[in-house]
């Protein structure tokens, strides 16, 4: 692979080891750093399974001014956001019919949004200047818009998705004033509605299988959220540092900048990546549990066209001039091998075929 021309002069960094016996079956550079892309979600991901829990819900929710009753809400809804990354037209609708059903027929006030569960970042440490299609990030998301936010903007997320709120009201021939940015006074508000996201096991398969960028920030957050009381970047990225003194080492070199990937800070070992797999295989539920998100060779995701007709759970990753692919793979022989292999500055078309020879160079002769 070395002597290929598209990587000859590549950063390369490779490691392969038994997940039974602890066997080293091919390593080279395997503790040089590298930018990892999408891989990066296989590391803010598990951190939340790890301090949230497989079975965790979001809760978003509505609030009404206490003693309200039909045909009028005397004041205003309140939207409580707590960082669900799976809001979207059809579950608004699915809870928001509510309002209809029990008799009320307009809102004497606005819709404010309460997003403090989140900071006001929405960009995190050296995401592409010209990216547009910028991850969805913010205590209260809808996920239908096509096109990325200004960042620069801090509050046109939580606007967006009330806006969403709005309008699913206005079709069940609800109106009100207009859609503002506040906080809950939990003193004249009482609870209307709760929504609940799918357990946090479903949201990650989300983040994983496809790479779904704004789904791994949100919950990347959401781990700054419960630890800290506040949802950020620097407390996510502070917990995820804590969990991998635990794996390798306080000493270990690394950074981390963003749970998605995007950034071009982050640094991690193909060393590291794969003790990573290993504490997820053996503390959290083996190839049924968290390996269980990523995408499967041949079948769905992001592998859904590579590596068919052999067994791998993987997460890929690609950014300008990196190329990854990290994950548990089980051999012709039966042996289950988590593996890392990292691509950085090569030159020419993107090595997909040189990654994916390594993978099955391995599966085919172990």
């Amino acid at each position: 692979m070395r002597n290929d021309k598209t990587i000859r002069t590549a950063h390369l960094g490779i490691y392969f080891v038994d997940l039974e016996s602890g066997e080293v079956i091919l390593n080279y550079n395997e503790h040089k750093l590298f930018i990892p892309a999408s891989v990066m979600k296989l590391f803010s991901t598990l951190l939340a399974w790890e301090v949230l829990g497989e079975d965790f819900k979001y809760e978003t929710k509505i609030y009404i001014p206490k003693g309200s009753q039909p045909p009028c809400v005397k004041g205003d809804i309140v939207i409580k956001g707590s960082g669900d990354p799976s809001l979207n037209h059809v579950v608004l609708e699915k809870h928001l019919v509510k309002f209809k059903e029990d008799g009320f027929q307009r809102v004497e006030g606005n819709l404010v949004i309460d997003n403090t569960a989140f900071n006001k970042e929405r960009w995190s440490t050296r995401w592409p200047w010209d990216l547009n299609d910028n991850p969805h990030v913010d205590a209260l998301i809808v996920q239908n818009r096509v096109h990325g936010f200004n960042p620069y903007n801090e509050d046109e997320v939580a606007l967006y998705a009330g806006e969403m709120v709005r309008e699913t009201l206005q079709r069940f021939d609800i109106q009100l004033q207009s859609v503002k940015v506040g906080r809950l006074e939990p003193e004249i508000f009482e609870e209307f509605i709760t929504i609940r996201s799918q357990p946090l096991k479903e949201l990650i398969r989300v983040a994983n299988k496809v790479s779904h960028n704004s789904y791994a920030e949100q919950i990347f957050r959401t781990v700054g959220l419960k630890l800290f009381g506040i949802g950020s970047n620097a407390n996510a990225v502070k917990a995820l540092n804590q969990l991998v003194d635990k794996i390798v080492g306080e000493d270990y070199p690394r950074n981390f900048a963003d749970g998605c990937g995007l950034s071009m800070y982050n640094l991690v070992s193909p060393y590291m990546t794969v003790k990573l797999l290993e504490y997820a295989y053996k503390k959290c539920g083996g190839l049924n549990g968290f390996i269980s998100t990523l995408a499967v060779a041949g079948k769905d995701g992001t592998l859904a066209k590579r590596l068919a007709g052999y067994q791998v759970y993987g997460k890929t990753g690609t950014l300008a001039y990196c190329a990854s692919l990290a994950g548990v793979a089980i051999t012709k022989f039966d042996r289950k091998v988590a593996f890392a292999i990292f691509v950085n500055n090569y030159s020419g078309q993107y090595p997909k075929d040189q990654i994916d020879s390594i993978v099955r160079w391995v599966c085919d002769n172990y």
